[in-house]
């Protein structure tokens, strides 16, 4: 990857989409411009698939697997299984 395609990625999918990977540890900080109302993205670790969606609302939320997470972030696990991350945005 050159330099430019570096900044790219690093601008538009950790500080945009807030899409960043800490060892073992994926976390979601969005920043999207006002004019979207969310964005589906897919995240591939190692032999998983995790399917993001993040939308808008008035109530804050953020799930995996429909189930309610604490805290803006997913330990990652390679149990080679599709994980749904929904997370909603004020």
């Amino acid at each position: 990857m050159n330099r430019s395609a570096g900044w790219f990625y690093k601008v538009g999918i950790e500080d945009i989409l807030g899409i960043q990977k800490h060892g073992n540890k994926l976390k979601l900080n969005p920043k999207i411009p006002i004019a979207w109302d969310g964005f589906n993205a897919k995240y591939k670790y190692l032999n998983t698939t995790y399917n993001i969606k993040v939308k808008k609302d008035k109530k804050e939320s953020f799930k995996l697997d429909n189930k309610s997470q604490i805290n803006n972030y997913i330990l990652l696990q390679d149990d080679k299984k599709t994980h749904e991350i929904e997370l909603t945005i004020k």
